[in-house]
């Protein structure tokens, strides 16, 4: 049940809105004036406030501003005589939800609070969510004491300090780092700690953007930009506007989207897949990738400009296994999550579980260690966690021959963390010229490649070939 004001001078149709209201099982209350309506609401609190415009006293609009600043969460709706356009403009400046006017019919007035409550309902969830994320996203809650993470926490530091001095124009943020290391949680931190909390969080993977429907993601589409365009539909873009935008795994944009982004960046404006106007938008960029961005630039897949656009601020993530330290921090916090989440009693590390901890290389990183953490609490069924519960994956150590017993092995370590297949194709590569001379025909056939193909990526990684 919602209770519903209703501010209204003329007899007959306040009490006709009353009498509807409390028949759809509302609490109605019905005053004459805006002076007694404040009164009203110095002890007592509405939904919704029917307002007229015309009233004894002080005027609809003006009550309107005073409901906007001393009532925020009560969601005003102006009903009067006078529709002309100047009044609903007036209105809605004031703070008015909709605008209704005389005569008015009480099923237009039910749909109008009917949609004023859903908003209101909408909008608390909102403020719920923010209030969540607000408390969650801190760098309080970012857990670390190596030199690496501390410096990245004095950036964020740094940003939130500097407020309103950057709120219009906040510097592009670039975080690096392998997957897993805590890329998103300290692209909230910047949010949520920084000017633009209010506004809102927009989360872009760009890698699982499927590849036909990138730009219209991101930059929208106007109806019948394309085949399956039935309707107009605003881009991830635009819906960070007055926000911030994180574009993860930024460096598996497509070249024509980076050329794209880039004029977006430089113009603050985008335009729909299908438009011909530009439509100006504030975000906060903040991107992030795992690769290597400076080898990308180098090799052509990821534009420089662009590079040095998102680069204004950088911040760099460690390894989880360059973090020896924070292991057991996290740990431990992870262990109390997850026994709280699943409503169990906190469980506890033995010697043997934390010792293991410390010394697996972690490649998953701190996403890893959340996972491993959350099976042992589900299938261990006492209240101490060891070594056997936690299940972690033997150390792999992996050696790639070329061809045959008696090729020149490849070895690849694992035990310092991921290999990018790159660095493993050129070890195999450099293996293959070595045992054939140099010799491109011969090394093509030890590793199964065409003598062209064999040339071509021997020259991509600039080994000699005959």
């Amino acid at each position: 049940m919602a209770t519903i004001l209703i501010i209204e001078d003329e007899h007959l149709l306040g009490k006709s809105i009353r009498d509807g209201m409390d028949g759809e099982g509302h609490r109605a209350v019905w005053v004459r004036s805006a002076e007694e309506a404040l009164d009203w609401l110095a002890s007592g609190s509405a939904h919704v406030a029917l307002v007229d415009i015309r009233l004894p006293g002080m005027s609809g609009v003006e009550l309107l501003a005073i409901l906007a600043s001393d009532h925020p969460d009560l969601t005003p709706i102006v009903v009067t005589a006078h529709g002309d356009l100047s009044t609903a403009v007036e209105a809605m400046r004031a703070g008015a939800y909709d605008f209704l006017t005389k005569p008015i019919d009480l099923d237009a007035i039910s749909l109008v609070v009917g949609r004023a409550l859903e908003h209101q309902g909408l909008a608390s969830q909102r403020k719920h969510q923010r209030r969540r994320d607000e408390a969650r996203f801190t760098l309080a809650n970012i857990i670390g004491s190596c030199p690496e993470i501390q410096q990245a926490k004095d950036r964020v530091a740094r940003l939130a300090a500097l407020g309103s001095t950057i709120a219009t124009d906040p510097p592009n943020v670039l975080i690096a780092g392998e997957t897993g290391t805590g890329k998103d949680l300290f692209a909230q931190a910047i949010h949520h700690e920084g000017p633009r909390a209010s506004g809102p969080y927009v989360h872009v993977n760009c890698a699982a953007l499927p590849a036909n429907l990138i730009e219209s993601e991101l930059f929208g589409h106007i109806k019948g930009a394309f085949t399956d365009a039935k309707q107009s539909k605003r881009g991830l873009i635009e819906l960070a506007d007055g926000g911030t935008l994180f574009l993860d795994e930024v460096g598996e944009l497509p070249a024509s989207l980076q050329a794209k982004l880039l004029v977006a960046i430089e113009t603050r404006m985008v335009r729909p897949v299908g438009g011909v106007q530009d439509m100006p938008v504030n975000v906060h960029l903040i991107a992030a990738t795992n690769q290597n961005i400076d080898q990308a630039v180098s090799d052509g897949r990821f534009r420089e400009e662009l590079y040095h656009r998102l680069r204004v601020i950088e911040i760099k993530l460690p390894p989880l296994r360059r973090r020896a330290d924070d292991v057991l921090l996290l740990a431990e916090r992870f262990l109390a999550a997850h026994c709280q989440r699943f409503r169990f009693t906190p469980k506890t590390l033995t010697a043997s579980a934390r010792s293991a901890l410390t010394k697996h290389t972690w490649p998953g990183n701190v996403r890893e260690l959340s996972h491993v953490l959350e099976s042992a609490v589900l299938l261990c069924e006492c209240d101490t966690i060891d070594l056997a519960d936690l299940a972690l994956p033997a150390s792999r150590d992996v050696r790639v021959k070329v061809s045959g017993d008696d090729a020149c092995p490849v070895a690849v370590d694992f035990s310092n963390g991921p290999v990018r297949f790159e660095d493993i194709e050129k070890k195999i590569l450099t293996a293959a010229l070595n045992e054939s001379g140099g010799n491109v025909v011969q090394a093509a056939t030890l590793v199964g490649l065409s003598r062209d193909t064999m040339r071509y990526r021997a020259a991509k990684f600039g080994l000699a070939a005959k």
